[in-house]
């Protein structure tokens, strides 16, 4: 399991609990990261041991999740996550237009995890400061961060980008 989570998480390492249908993870911290308030509200992650999809879990114990994970499996209810592994879709943004406020992107949506894969183009308006966007979609708060993220690493905000979520 560990070189598993190695290949999705190559700079991290996890304490994990084993449960009858998941791994449950969380990552362990240095020092400096729980010196710095980074432990509270961790999230953990769940990898499911039949198809080693991992989804983003809550900051319970991890017994406790497990226990909910289980459960959920056994009585065939959805689980409460949000997949992260493997990718479910790639995104590829391109600029538009920006002004001193905002920055307007064709975002380029194909999902990766259907066949044959599907693609949907949308125009994404993020305000700079606040990375609110217009419109609202459940892609969008990853599509500003992703953005923000590549302007803070390179200075700018990027013309182009293309990223698997």
């Amino acid at each position: 399991m560990r070189e598993y989570l190695a290949q999705i998480f190559p700079t991290r390492e996890f304490s994990l609990l084993q449960s009858r249908h998941a791994w449950i993870c969380r990552e362990i911290l240095t020092p400096t990261e729980i010196a710095e308030g980074t432990d509270l509200g961790l999230a953990s992650y769940a990898v499911d041991k039949e198809t080693g999809v991992v989804t983003t879990q809550s900051s319970l114990a991890l017994t406790t999740i497990g226990e909910t994970y289980d459960a959920a499996i056994e009585t065939g209810t959805p689980i409460q996550a949000e997949q992260i592994y493997p990718p479910l879709n790639r995104l590829t943004l391109q600029q538009i237009r920006q002004d001193p406020e905002t920055i307007e992107y064709l975002v380029t949506v194909e999902s990766i995890a259907t066949t044959p894969p599907t693609r949907e183009d949308l125009s994404l308006t993020i305000d700079k400061v606040t990375l609110e966007t217009t419109p609202y979609t459940p892609l969008a708060p990853m599509v500003a961060a992703r953005a923000a993220w590549s302007r803070q690493r390179n200075g700018t905000w990027p013309t182009t980008e293309t990223f698997e979520v």
